[in-house]
């Protein structure tokens, strides 16, 4: 192999590895949280859950497990639930996170939105502004580039996401000839893994922020919140 090959294959499997560690990051994050929501009830029988949660289906192998603690027992009843799971568009991620969070505070909403673009870590590239321009902003132009944000965050993660899939399941030759864009660049490969982390950060801070609401507005008192780490 020339130098240029094995460039171009180290920025492939780099793109690879990162996109696979977000698909477990969400999976593991929805693990995380659908046990503790469970951790919770065996706390407060009485606590009615919410139909979204009644209606998953727990592997019984992994909650008559032997010499296993409640939280642990839990959390491995979670993580076979989603261990055979793929979590690679958007819309999967709203599909299982949205639940936790409070109206307003959706992942798609136009609030964490906001609250993304402004922050530091925020890019031009994600959203189409950066931190500093989109602050200046006001009425309808800020509306309009928060719409524009939410898009241009969704086409941004096609991308990043889609690349993955021509690379693993066809050799990246989506049209037959082998694609050499953006790929074989190490600068440019940077951008995406940052961009990677930029997502699982702002999901992990919206999360947090959001999970110990979800448990109250269901019934749970304040001392299972914090036994179980919300």
């Amino acid at each position: 192999m020339t130098p240029g090959q094995i460039r171009d294959d180290v920025c492939r499997a780099g793109w690879m590895f990162g996109v696979g560690a977000l698909d477990a990051f969400f999976c593991d994050a929805y693990a995380d949280l659908l046990a503790k929501t469970l951790q919770a009830k065996e706390r407060e029988p009485a606590v009615d859950l919410p139909r979204r949660v009644l209606n998953v289906k727990i592997p019984v192998a992994a909650t008559i497990r032997d010499g296993a603690s409640q939280g642990w027992k839990w959390r491995m009843a979670a993580r076979g639930l989603i261990e055979d799971e793929t979590v690679l568009s958007l819309k999967e991620v709203r599909g299982l996170f949205n639940q936790f969070c409070g109206e307003g505070h959706k992942l798609s909403e136009s609030d964490t939105i906001a609250d993304w673009m402004q922050h530091s870590d925020s890019k031009a590239r994600i959203f189409g502004v950066t931190p500093d321009a989109f602050r200046r902003l006001g009425g309808d132009a800020r509306n309009s580039a928060i719409e524009a944000g939410r898009k241009r965050l969704e086409a941004r993660f096609e991308m990043i996401i889609q690349r993955r899939h021509d690379c693993i399941h066809n050799c990246d030759r989506p049209r037959i000839a082998i694609d050499r864009t953006q790929i074989d660049n190490f600068d440019y490969l940077r951008k995406v893994l940052s961009d990677i982390e930029f997502l699982s950060a702002r999901v992990t801070q919206t999360l947090r922020s959001e999970f110990d609401g979800y448990l109250s507005r269901i019934g749970f008192s304040g001392a299972t919140r914090r036994h179980v780490g919300a």
